[in-house]
């Protein structure tokens, strides 16, 4: 898992289950990492990454969900 995938996942955990994507998503890159300047390519990349993977889930809300 990269760094970025990393942080990702603890802010989804810092939002609690059912959180809402763009917030989540703005706060993530925001964040002081390398990911702070990150194309919605690579956003996009990275949690489609997180999703085949089975570590998250964006519902047809457009919530985040853990492990599901």
């Amino acid at each position: 898992m990269t760094e970025a995938q990393r942080r990702l996942i603890a802010i989804i955990k810092s939002y609690g289950d059912y959180a809402e994507y763009w917030p989540v998503v703005n706060d993530w890159v925001r964040d002081n990492g390398r990911a702070k300047s990150l194309a919605l390519r690579n956003i996009n990349r990275t949690v489609d990454a997180l999703i085949r993977r089975k570590m998250i889930h964006v519902d047809d809300e457009g919530c985040f969900r853990l492990g599901v």
